[in-house]
């Protein structure tokens, strides 16, 4: 009987032409025969009611009361306009609402930052009570939008009262019995798309600190947190591993692998799961240059470490990749330093080979005429040095390879030292080292070309397990 009679009452209200008439039609006939039908139907989708309701008000106070006798609230906040206001009123005699129930603020419709905190404030005031509810069906698009936000915040249910289309443009009002009272995603899993964007185009520019911001700000704010978890924690590990912070690196790792493995068992699309075998591999990279960084305190343990591939090989490799993205992030200042290191491991690596540690260099302990060596090494360094004498204290970089030429070494079969002097000049006279301004371009190609020639004529050499310079690169995107 209730539908018949709205329908009736519908086609009635529609014929009327006078607007005053058909709005007062529309209150006193079609409204209360809606709400008999439309409020214990609905209500019998959210059995439970909600201690507390937001709402922001419109110019349209029908909507609001629906949701009100719906979601039965023990207290309600208005956040209201100048233009809004008389609306008030009407929404209180059809709702019984009683004044004790009642708090509001009046607001700047578009001061976004306003009603949100008038939001928190009012979510603060009730105590954080767990079952709140926002309404955002009311109010201008910055209310609606200031009020969502703010909603998923403080863990909201977010509603809105939804006509299934069948809004009627010309008298401005749902279709009569279409209404329904809807649950809105919430506002980050909607936006968070966007968010993602953001996060990825940070991580492939290798900002990782900043794409772990915003990946830990949708991990925690969205009812999705599988799809950022990993990845933010991805995010944290290469953080560390930049800085050499190696001990926090293996722990994000593995924390990464772990939720990949977990998230994959019943969805085998999770993020980064297509990158699991090469991030395992890097957890290996990085277990072992813990490992070589922990047992490096004395000669004895330096010539273990340089004798064993497993150990020497992460250490290149994380100086080589390292190199390479502060050059992509423009600072060839601090790339420099890193393919100088490089060069200078190179070095230690292969005079280790002959018994020589460079920070406490022993001739004697060489399978070599220490005379024949002297008069070697000093065919090599004259016209470059005034010290003619073999280092004694240490090996600085340049004696290094003067001595890996005199020793015939394959590492400088290609090399000749003035060249290498000439381009290292460079990384000296950076503002990170003893000069003044910083690497130009040109200069810092040189340098870099250098470098990887030397990893290439090393490469050649020691072709072990290959793969670990590779692996020591990080992943593009995320």
């Amino acid at each position: 009987m209730t539908q018949f009679n709205l329908k009736s009452l519908t086609q009635k209200w529609q014929s009327i032409g006078d607007r005053d008439d058909r709005n007062h039609f529309y209150d006193e006939q079609i409204f209360p025969v809606l709400l008999n039908d439309l409020i214990p139907r609905e209500q019998q989708k959210h059995p439970e009611p909600y201690t507390h309701l937001i709402l922001p008000v419109g110019l349209s106070p029908e909507p609001l009361i629906i949701s009100i006798l719906i979601l039965r609230p023990q207290k309600v906040h208005f956040l209201y306009t100048k233009d809004s206001e008389q609306y008030l009123d009407r929404i209180f005699k059809d709702t019984n609402l009683q004044f004790s129930q009642v708090s509001k603020d009046l607001i700047n419709d578009t001061n976004v930052p306003e009603i949100y905190q008038k939001v928190k404030d009012i979510y603060e005031k009730w105590g954080k009570p767990e079952r709140v509810a926002v309404d955002i069906t009311g109010g201008k698009k910055s209310m609606v939008g200031g009020c969502a936000l703010a909603g998923s915040l403080i863990g909201a249910r977010l509603f809105y009262i939804d006509s299934n289309s069948k809004f009627n443009s010309e008298l401005k009002k749902p279709e009569p019995g279409s209404e329904r009272l809807m649950i809105l995603d919430n506002p980050y899993d909607v936006f968070g798309d966007l968010k993602l964007e953001q996060a990825k185009e940070l991580f492939t520019q290798t900002d990782y600190v900043g794409a772990h911001r915003l990946l830990e700000d949708l991990e925690q704010k969205t009812s999705t947190p599988q799809l950022y978890q990993a990845r933010s924690l991805l995010c944290q590990s290469y953080s560390a591993w930049d800085d050499w912070n190696i001990n926090k690196a293996v722990e994000f790792m593995s924390k990464t692998i772990e939720v990949i493995k977990r998230y994959a068992y019943s969805d085998q699309n999770t993020p980064l799961n297509n990158w699991i075998t090469h991030l395992q591999r890097q957890l290996y990279i990085l277990e072992k240059l813990k490992e070589a960084l922990d047992s490096i305190g004395n000669i004895n343990s330096e010539i273990r470490v340089l004798a064993d591939y497993q150990l020497y090989l992460p250490m290149m490799g994380t100086l080589r990749a390292g190199a390479t993205r502060q050059e992509k992030r423009g600072k060839l200042d601090v790339a420099a330093l890193l393919w100088y290191r490089l060069i200078e491991l190179l070095s230690q690596q292969r005079l280790s080979c002959y018994g020589l540690v460079t920070s406490a260099p022993d001739y004697s302990s060489m399978n070599y005429d220490s005379g024949s060596i002297l008069i070697e090494y000093q065919e090599v360094i004259k016209g470059i040095s005034e010290n003619l004498d073999l280092p004694k204290k240490s090996i600085p970089l340049l004696e290094g390879y003067a001595l890996l030429i005199a020793l015939k070494d394959p590492l400088t079969k290609n090399q000749k030292l003035k060249e290498i002097m000439g381009k290292v000049e460079v990384r000296n006279h950076g503002i990170f080292a003893h000069g003044f301004k910083p690497i130009s371009q040109e200069k810092y190609d040189k340098f870099k070309g250098l470098a990887e020639k030397i990893v290439i004529d090393f490469r050649n050499i020691d072709k072990n397990d290959q793969d670990i310079w590779d692996n020591c690169h990080f992943i593009t995107n995320v």
